[in-house]
């Protein structure tokens, strides 16, 4: 019934600060774990970040599990990070809460044009 008035409220946000936390590393361009290195620990981590692989340890352990990744289609599930407990259900909170406050602005603006 008020579907229209949702194009109307907030747009879905594409540009965000967290919605790209790390940046993607094209990992072609390099033959070793050591070549990754001479990127540096904040390079990688960020690299590691984009691809969703737990991003601490040292400069070496960052640069082996970043080249572990090169040419595969899927990633052992270790290297994966843990989400953090409750995290997701707080995600759909703030999603749901997010979502009612664009129906009411959406509302509020059709009221207006009215």
């Amino acid at each position: 019934m008020y579907d229209f008035l949702l194009n109307l409220g907030w747009q879905k946000e594409t540009g965000g600060a967290l919605t790209h936390v790390g940046a993607h590393l094209d990992l072609s361009a390099f033959s070793s774990w050591e070549e990754l290195a001479s990127l540096g620990l904040d390079r990688l981590k960020s690299a590691l970040m984009a691809l969703g692989l737990k991003c601490g340890g040292t400069l070496e352990e960052r640069a082996q599990r970043l080249f572990s990744t090169k040419g595969k289609t899927t990633i052992d599930p270790s290297l994966k990070a843990k989400s953090k407990p409750g995290q997701q259900g707080a995600d759909v909170k703030e999603q749901e809460r997010r979502k009612n406050i664009a129906q009411l602005e959406a509302q509020v603006n059709c009221f207006s044009t009215i």
